[in-house]
């Protein structure tokens, strides 16, 4: 999974458990379970605003940034400088209990197994945001801050459930009280409201939107109709990046979205959700009767990169396991399915350009020879080109990736868009490039003025 995704599903969670009030109402067990969730969730904002702003995850983790001394004219000139500082100085009730050794089943409140989920996406976002965080650019560095506009106020107010919940059920930690009693009176809201106008002020893209290209070529783990988009959209990446990859694996994973095709008209026709079957139909017969790979026609010197056909094994897993009931798709995994459909084409150019360029650098040879023993030679641009790659080019011509109704991008969720956080004040005129740029120089001899924490 990504940070785009995980973060996404963190929100939904956090927004669930904010509007039940559930969790002023854990018992001992589920309130040691909150605590750990409301850790990586903090943590995960901390090296959130560490990444939008330039800075180092790790030297972030280990300062001691506060707002303290923040003047009330920084805040309102450097606000996502000011939102940074709040979260990385943000109070943190810590929690001796390991993610590992929970068990879920012995948790007796819906509220505490929330909690549970709230903690495992926010460790899975981090770990990506952590690997793949030199991967974002300017525009995506602001959609960072913006999610984390989004998720402050819902994060503080579930401070005020856990509070409760803490008095009630240890009235003697005195530590976790008091770390969530400092963060009520945070200023971190009003910070992330003036941080969220600053960054609405222009194109707030989704970190893995599908004309961007994806910040991590790793097979992405399939667990839902929903993550096949996510899956999908990683193959032409694999694809291009891959410096050595044999024809057979092309020819697999060629076959293989054949069968994801069917399979998601197959979950789709009950819909009616008539053109989508049918350009999904009619690309999975293409496939099936022009792609028939034959040793004898072109091999590889070396094994090559097999991710591609990795990532498609994983989603056919899926879709295999899949037995729909009879009732309906919900919305979002009919809209995830078809655009996976639509998403096919740019699979299908890629494998073409992937099996060209192999063919023209070398990589691959070819025989001609009806012999038993074939004899392989490189490819000269007089010879006639191997079947397989004369399939997969008549198929890109057949079905074009630019193509105006066969869009290949897609609006995929992300904090922001689950929370739908907008705030009354309106947006600011401007904002610099990128966030980091968005920190004001601090004074080197300030006088005395007034700052959040004197009034």
């Amino acid at each position: 999974m990504t940070y785009r995704s995980e973060s996404a599903q963190l929100a939904r969670h956090l927004a669930q458990l904010s509007t039940n009030s559930g969790s002023r109402y854990l018992d001992a067990d589920g309130l040691a379970v909150a605590l750990l969730g409301r850790h990586e969730s903090v943590r995960l904002m901390q090296e959130t605003m560490a990444v939008a702003t330039g800075r180092d995850i790790q030297k972030q983790a280990a300062g001691a940034d506060t707002v303290a001394n923040l003047t009330l004219g920084e805040v309102v000139n450097h606000p996502v400088e000011a939102l940074r500082q709040a979260m990385a100085g943000y109070p943190v009730a810590q929690t001796p209990l390991p993610f590992l050794d929970v068990r879920v089943d012995s948790l007796r409140s819906d509220t505490a197994q929330t909690w549970h989920r709230v903690a495992r996406a926010a460790i899975i976002a981090r770990h990506d945001l952590s690997t793949e965080h030199g991967a974002y650019g300017p525009e995506h560095r602001w959609s960072m801050v913006a999610d984390v506009a989004a998720m402050t106020p819902v994060v503080q107010n579930l401070d005020r459930q856990l509070l409760l919940a803490a008095r009630r059920v240890r009235p003697a930690d005195e530590r976790t009280i008091r770390a969530l009693e400092r963060a009520g009176q945070s200023p971190a809201t009003i910070l992330a409201i003036e941080a969220d106008a600053v960054a609405r002020t222009g194109a707030l893209p989704d970190l893995s939107g599908l004309r961007v290209p994806p910040s991590s070529t790793r097979p992405s783990a399939v667990t839902s109709l929903k993550a096949l988009l996510e899956a999908q959209r990683r193959i032409p990446a694999q694809l291009e990046r891959a410096e050595e990859i044999r024809p057979d694996v092309i020819a697999r994973t060629a076959l293989g979205q054949a069968r994801i095709l069917l399979a998601s008209a197959r979950l789709l026709e009950p819909d009616n959700h008539r053109r989508s079957v049918e350009l999904a139909r009619s690309m999975a017969t293409r496939i099936g009767e022009q792609l028939h790979p034959e040793p004898r026609d072109v091999t590889a010197l070396v094994p090559g990169d097999t991710t591609p056909l990795v990532q498609t094994t994983l989603m056919w897993q899926h879709l295999r396991r899949h037995r729909p009931d009879g009732a309906k798709l919900r919305g979002a995994e009919a809209i995830a399915l078809r655009r996976l459909i639509n998403h096919a084409p740019l699979v299908v150019d890629h494998l073409a350009r992937a099996a060209k360029r192999q063919l023209s650098s070398g990589r691959w040879l070819i025989s001609y020879s009806d012999a038993a023993n074939f004899t392989w030679s490189r490819y000269n641009y007089m010879d006639d080109a191997p079947r397989l790659v004369t399939a997969l080019n008549d198929l890109r011509a057949a079905f074009p990736a630019t193509e105006p109704s066969r869009p290949t991008w897609a609006e995929l969720s992300s904090a922001r868009t689950t929370l739908g956080h907008r705030t009354t004040k309106p947006s600011r005129h401007e904002r610099p490039a990128t966030p980091d740029l968005a920190v004001g120089p601090r004074p080197s001899n300030p006088s005395p003025r007034k700052t959040l924490h004197n009034p």
